[in-house]
This record gives structure tokens, C-alpha cells and sequence, in this order.
């Protein structure tokens, strides 16, 4: 292997050794600086990657805004978390809701008795019945299982009986079909909730009533229906006038029920007049007696 040996010529005096590296030096200077320039790019690449690194990064944070609803979204905050947790959707209602605990969940274990051979011993079943995953009426129905597993809506209802003072009848914690007639029946409005079928049966106590006293008065009712209207005013005055109307300006007012008097006036004006109170009255005023309703 050869090699240069630095040293001063023995003739001349020049330091030939140095000369030699510094021109072998000058001679690589533009690989030198091809070599930083490549560090220098690889630098700048690192750069660029860190960049596009933390704009990917920036990106994917701003979708969330986008995607995830961040300025719709809802929180949910319990009393006691102990008791209950919350969580709420980007369609929450803003408000405070109050929850009351009627019933505790109970599990249910059903055993049946052994068998020699999972796959040929007889059950000793006599007969099977399969039924609708439609909910009936006709036994105890969870409230949940009807229109179709979709449930209804809980709260009070109000019943009144011929117009009288309606009652509230709290059915916000009932969960089945027995417990709302329960409700029903002990809430002490006359009336009685009976399960037929698919329906639920509301009866009024008095519903014959009117059919076992005014036979004549119903029947009359039912074959005028066509031309007769009952209403009941919402305030019922003191002084409800007794009036007998036609088209044109014939008005009968009754003055004294007891003895049946009053006054006919052929008037147009006075007529129309007394219409005018009339209509007064009956935007105040609901219908009554309806001809198919309770047995009439």
C-alpha cells in the first residue's frame, strides 16, 4: 500500500507533503459542499415532515367541529351520581328534570328438571301455543310492548262524568295494563276501566241512567238527531235565556218556565239580535248528549 510521506525536499526545500493534501483538498471542496447542501436539504425535509405532521394533526382536530357537533353538544349533570348517571345527545332539551323511583328491577330464574339426553328425551309437553309479539289487552300488558314495542306516552289524564267536575288521574307511574286500570277505578270518578280485547273499556256508573228513567226523551233524541243539537255552555248563567228561532223574524222568548209563558215578536231586528246572543252562548259551549255515547 502506498502512501504520501510528509517531509521537505532535500533539494528544493518545499514542504511537498502539505501541498499535496491542500491541492487534493481543493479538489474535493465542491463534494464537500455537495454534502452540506445534502444535509441541508435533509434538514429542511425533516422540517417539511414536522410541518405536515402537525398540520394533519390540526386537520383532524378541526373535523371533530364538523363531525362531532362540538358547539351543539349537551351535558348531562346528575345530584347524585351514586343513584344515577346521565349522558344527553346533541338533541337534548335544556332543562332540569326530576326522577322518582317507583320500582326496583327484580330478575326472574326459571328452572325446569333434568333430562338423561339433551337430544332425544321427550319434554312431556302435551301442546305448544305461539302468539303474536303483538301486546293484547287481555292480561297483564307492559305498557312498553304496545304500538308495536314503541310504548306511549306517560301522564294524567282527566275524566268527567255528564259535564261534571273533571278528574285528574295520575298515570305517570303505571307500567302496565292492570295498573292503569287499578288507577282508574280507585280514582273515584263514577267510572269503571275494564280490558276488552284490544281495547280499554271506559263505563260510566250512571251511563243508563237517562235510558232507564227518560225512555220517551231518549228515544226522542235518537229519532230527531238529524235535526237536533245539544250543547252545554262552559259558565252556565244564572239567567239562560229560552228562545224559539226560525229564518225569518218570528222570535219566541220564554219569560216565566214555570207556568210556560213568554212573548212572540214578529221582528227582524230583535231576531237578529237574539241571534246574536245565541252564537254569544254557544262559542262559550261544548256538545252534550250525544245519541251514541253510554248506552243512549
Amino acid at each position: 500500500m502506498g502512501g504520501i510521506t510528509s517531509g521537505i525536499g532535500l533539494a528544493s526545500g518545499i514542504d511537498s507533503g502539505t501541498l499535496i493534501e491542500r491541492l487534493l483538498s481543493l479538489e474535493a471542496r465542491p463534494r464537500t459542499l455537495a454534502q452540506q447542501r445534502l444535509i441541508q436539504l435533509q434538514s429542511q425535509q425533516a422540517a417539511y415532515f414536522d410541518l405536515n405532521s402537525r398540520m394533519n394533526a390540526l386537520k383532524t382536530a378541526a373535523a371533530k367541529f364538523r363531525t362531532g357537533k362540538v358547539f351543539d353538544s349537551m351535558k348531562s349533570t346528575s345530584s347524585d351520581p351514586l343513584v344515577m348517571t346521565a349522558t344527553s345527545s346533541t338533541n337534548a332539551q335544556t332543562g332540569n328534570y326530576t326522577f322518582l323511583v317507583d320500582r326496583l328491577v327484580t330478575s326472574q330464574q326459571l328452572l325446569s328438571r333434568g333430562f338423561a339426553d339433551k337430544d332425544s328425551a321427550a319434554l312431556g309437553a302435551s301442546s305448544f301455543t305461539f302468539e303474536s309479539a303483538v301486546a293484547r289487552l287481555d292480561r297483564d300488558t307492559n305498557l312498553a310492548d304496545l304500538n308495536g314495542g314503541e310504548g306511549i306516552e306517560r301522564g294524567k289524564i282527566s275524566i268527567s262524568v255528564n259535564s261534571g267536575t273533571a278528574v285528574s288521574v295520575d298515570l305517570s307511574k303505571a307500567a302496565t295494563i292492570n295498573e292503569v286500570i287499578e288507577a282508574i277505578n280507585g280514582s273515584g270518578t263514577g267510572v269503571t276501566a275494564t280490558a276488552e280485547g284490544t281495547r280499554l273499556v271506559l263505563r260510566a256508573a250512571s251511563y243508563d241512567e237517562v235510558v232507564r228513567w227518560k225512555p220517551r226523551f231518549v228515544a226522542w233524541r235518537r229519532h230527531w238527531a238529524h235535526a237536533v243539537e245539544a250543547w252545554t255552555p262552559q259558565d252556565l248563567p244564572a239567567d239562560l235565556p229560552t228562545w224559539l228561532l226560525d229564518d225569518g223574524p218570528v222570535c219566541v222568548a220564554v219569560a216565566d218556565r214555570l207556568h210556560w209563558r213568554g212573548r212572540c215578536a214578529v221582528d227582524a231586528r230583535e231576531a237578529q239580535l237574539r241571534r246574536q246572543e245565541l252564537d254569544a252562548v254557544l262559542q262559550r259551549s261544548e256538545t252534550a248528549f250525544p245519541v251514541n255515547s253510554l248506552g243512549l
